[in-house]
């Protein structure tokens, strides 16, 4: 996004829809917290597609990543509401934004079958009790849905 170099020192600032960023030497802007976003994730989800993921068949999911190139390897929890890594970047977007999710995230959720965390985060959230009862509200008519074993 900014061509920086990795060893580039940036400050970063939240603001309430930008981010200001000041990079040593340079002036300071102001990106779109959206532009931002987006570019994060999609650079991450990049960097994830030659990282390989070694499947631990537990519940919570649970995978190794490893990075053929470097020979890095890194635990990775898929939770219903997120995605865990013991990594610096997860930790690092933990602590700047609240919530994160790294390149090695990404391969899970690619080895998964999931496009993005959104996806992986509806797909496992817990049902409402009306979902749960086997009807649905619909524009104030109730549904009746299949529910499994029933006679």
């Amino acid at each position: 996004m900014l061509g920086l170099s990795p060893s580039a020192q940036v400050q970063l600032r939240e603001f309430f829809n930008v981010i200001w960023v000041w990079v040593k030497g340079q002036r300071p802007t102001f990106i779109s917290k959206a532009e931002m976003k987006s570019h994060f994730v999609e650079h991450r989800k990049a960097q994830a597609e030659d990282l390989e993921v070694t499947d631990w068949l537990r519940d919570p999911p649970r995978f190794t990543v490893a990075n053929p190139e470097t020979g890095s390897r890194h635990l990775v929890t898929c939770l219903p509401d997120r995605v865990v890594c013991d990594c610096e970047d997860y930790h690092w977007q933990i602590e700047f934004f609240g919530k994160g999710c790294c390149k090695h995230g990404y391969a899970a959720l690619a080895y998964l079958g999931y496009d993005s965390l959104h996806e992986y985060q509806d797909d496992h959230r817990p049902l409402k009790p009306e979902e749960r009862s086997g009807r649905l509200e619909h524009s104030g008519q109730q549904l009746a849905l299949p529910v499994s074993g029933a006679a």
